[in-house]
Formats: C-alpha cells, structure tokens, sequence
C-alpha cells in the first residue's frame, strides 16, 4: 500500500481482481487437466497398472517401532524422475492446456515464412495451443490419450518443441 501506485490501483476492489486472477489461473487450469489425466487413467487399465507399478517401485515402508507400516511417500526429485509418470502429466496437458485463448506473437524486424506464404515483418500471427496439440502430423491419433507417445526421450525431444501448454516466451500462463 506504500507503493508509488495511483490510488485507484490500490482500491480492494482493483486488487481482488488481480489476487482472483492468479488464484484462478493456478487452480482451474490444474484442477481441468488432473480431472481429464485421472479419468483417462482409470479408463485405461494397463496405463492405470503401469503408473500403479511404477509409483510402488518407489514406496518404502518404514518400520521405526513408534509408527509400524507407516508410508513415506517419495520426494518431488524422485517423482520426476518417473518416465510414465512424466508422460502421462504431458499427454494429459497436451490435451487440456492452460492457455486457451490465441497466443499472438510479432517479429518486429524479420519476414516470416510458413509454406508458400510470406509473412511480413510486424504482422501479428498466432494460433490457438489446442490446435498446436490436436495435429495430426505431430501427434498420430490426436485426441488419444496416450502416454506412451512421450516416453522415448529421443521422440519426446522432439515433440517438446510443440508442446505448449503454459504458453511460452513472456507471455506464459501464470498457472504454470
């Protein structure tokens, strides 16, 4: 409140907006991909065993006497480092990103090409991250939930660089 703001940018009203923002943006967008990753991944019983398996090569009981059969569950470092894990959380992303709306972009100081088109310098081009993860061409079976496209680090390199759930650049979702 002690910020060189204007006033009105610093009203209850003005600032609720902004916390409702990022508050949103963290939670919706999250919520929206875990429902569509957990309702593929129940639908899918050898995905479902797979991810079962591989979160349990992970699980170590401890058996201090004070608390018998407790579960000690992994650190983050460990999880990440799961292949099926990480490629069901990118498929289910793939299929339900962040950014919905179209993620403009301009090169201000260069033509574009893009097949037989030219582009010229400081014309605004965007599209829609929905229609980027549906391509056939990049993804075969698009609207398949299929972890197995991402688990190849050689394949998955690849398809990185069309993967763009947040947005990239300086416009990212801030969700992520």
């Amino acid at each position: 409140m002690a910020s060189r703001l204007p006033p009105r940018e610093k009203e209850v009203a003005r600032i609720f907006e902004d916390v409702s923002t990022v508050v949103t943006a963290g939670t919706g967008t999250t919520a929206s991909a875990l429902r569509l990753i957990l309702v593929n991944i129940f639908s899918n019983p050898d995905i479902l065993e797979r991810l079962r398996a591989e979160l349990a090569s992970l699980r170590v009981k401890n058996m201090d006497s004070t608390d018998v059969g407790a579960i000690k569950f992994p650190d983050l470092k460990s999880l990440e480092q799961l292949p099926l894990l990480t490629s069901v959380l990118m498929e289910g992303l793939r299929l339900s990103p962040a950014v919905a709306s179209r993620m403009t972009r301009i090169a201000p100081d260069r033509e574009l090409y893009y097949k037989n088109w030219r582009i010229p310098a400081g014309t605004p081009v965007g599209m829609t991250t929905i229609l980027m993860h549906t391509d056939k061409t990049l993804y075969p079976n698009p609207h398949k939930f299929d972890p197995d496209r991402w688990m190849d680090p050689d394949k998955r390199r690849e398809l990185e660089k069309f993967w763009a759930p947040f947005g990239k650049g300086t416009r990212n979702c801030v969700g992520m």
